[in-house]
């Protein structure tokens, strides 16, 4: 599902099925983030990102650069875990509500 299709979906969720479905899905655009903020802090580890400017090869990222990526992909996965918790939360509240 695309960012477009998602709000989409958001704009016209009523059941507490597709609230938990938009849940599953933004906990899964968290863990692809937190994945890339790894990969980043991997990288920024390497050799080759600590090599001055003038000396690295043509394309790679600073060590500075993949931090602040990281940091980047840090907070938006963040973001994505509070989104999926708010969207949990209104599936237990349309549950409560129809079993109630």
């Amino acid at each position: 599902m695309s960012l477009r299709e998602f709000k989409q979906r958001r704009e016209r969720a009523c059941t507490a099925a597709d609230f938990r479905h938009l849940a599953e899905w933004c906990r899964s655009q968290a863990e692809l983030y937190r994945r890339n903020q790894a990969r980043c802090d991997a990288e920024s580890l390497e050799p080759c990102s600590q090599v001055p400017p003038r000396t690295r090869p043509p394309h790679s990222a600073s060590s500075r650069d993949l931090h602040a990526l990281a940091s980047h992909y840090g907070e938006m996965s963040s973001q994505w875990i509070e989104l999926a918790a708010l969207c949990s939360d209104k599936a237990v509240e349309l549950e409560s509500e129809s079993a109630g």
